[in-house]
């Protein structure tokens, strides 16, 4: 199954890459390209099953990246054990004859959004690990109250992220105040900002804010790029410094030019040449810049090329790109 922008439907993405990557390129949330259908007697067959269960077996239908072992492991982390205060995890309780209550508080942080909480973390750090991901990713966080303690309970020790949590000093109750400086972990963080949610959530927001010189360095990189055989190629001769953020972000908006199955660009980094590609799913990117020393995954990958020019990086791009569209052709 794949995932697409609601702002792009040819922006697929693979369900890891989709959780690892968060919003899409263009600011779109990812949704389901198709929506899958449960059979008529889906209802009965988890009517006797555990919550874990229940919940594996409705993600397997969304998240078919992941193997049945995979999920189960993960909802045993997430809802087994002592994570929650029963044993049936969201148990629904009758309140007079014909009126019955979901409860959704039984979780460490006592908040509904234990039930997302739990799960997502393990997903995500699975998601890197298939990705071919090699960094860490830090999650950073405003909260007005209950979501910092949730997310700081559930990303708390999950291998390969961290999470910084940031809320607005006397805008939060004492009781989470409390929950969220108390939080145990080695990858977690907390940080009481001077002001109102609105100042924690604008702060975090100018944390991913480009630049003007990022800016202008990928406009000039998407103005100058052609069209070679259904790939998007801009390139930059100049050494403006790190241009690595502004190359990857060009990379994804080509990828919205119509008829553009996978974008590259190419630019100067000192005496070498940097190269980050996008793919919306038709162009395997990842074995193109192997043949340059680089890696990545399918539908996104980079390369760093030593002592060269970006015009010979291109030639031989081109070279290459005509190779494979050939070996595709002849498949075909």
């Amino acid at each position: 199954m794949y995932y697409v922008s609601t702002r792009n439907a040819r922006d697929r993405r693979t369900a890891a890459e989709a959780i690892a990557q968060g919003l899409a390129a263009d600011g779109g949330l990812m949704t389901p390209e198709v929506f899958p259908k449960l059979s008529h007697n889906a209802l009965d067959t988890m009517r006797d099953m555990s919550y874990q269960q229940r919940a594996v077996y409705v993600m397997g239908s969304y998240l078919d990246d992941f193997t049945s072992s995979e999920l189960s492991s993960f909802a045993a982390k997430a809802y087994g054990g002592s994570k929650f205060d029963v044993k049936e995890v969201a148990p629904v309780r009758q309140v007079d004859g014909n009126t019955y209550c979901l409860e959704l508080w039984h979780g460490p942080t006592c908040a509904f959004k234990d039930m997302a909480l739990q799960m997502l973390p393990h997903l995500l750090s699975a998601s890197l690990v298939k990705n071919q991901e090699e960094k860490t990713v830090c999650i950073l966080v405003a909260t007005s109250g209950d979501t910092g303690k949730a997310a700081l309970e559930g990303f708390r020790d999950v291998d390969r992220t961290r999470i910084l949590v940031f809320y607005p000093k006397d805008g939060v109750s004492a009781i989470q105040e409390l929950q969220m400086n108390t939080q145990e972990g080695g990858n977690v963080g907390v940080c009481s900002v001077v002001g109102n949610f609105d100042d924690a959530q604008t702060g975090v927001k100018k944390l991913f804010s480009d630049s003007l010189e990022t800016y202008k360095q990928k406009a000039q990189l998407v103005s100058g790029a052609e069209i070679y055989k259904g790939c998007a190629i801009a390139t930059s001769s100049q050494d403006h410094g790190d241009q690595r953020i502004a190359a990857a972000q060009a990379a994804d908006e080509l990828l919205s030019i119509l008829g553009v199955k996978a974008s590259f660009v190419l630019y100067r980094s000192g005496n070498d040449v940097g190269v980050s590609a996008r793919s919306l799913g038709d162009v395997n990117v990842q074995v193109i810049l192997e043949e340059f020393g680089g890696g990545g995954h399918f539908t996104g990958a980079g390369a760093q090329i030593k002592n060269v020019s970006v015009a010979d990086v291109r030639r031989a791009l081109l070279r290459e790109l005509d190779d494979k569209m050939e070996e595709t052709t002849d498949q075909n």
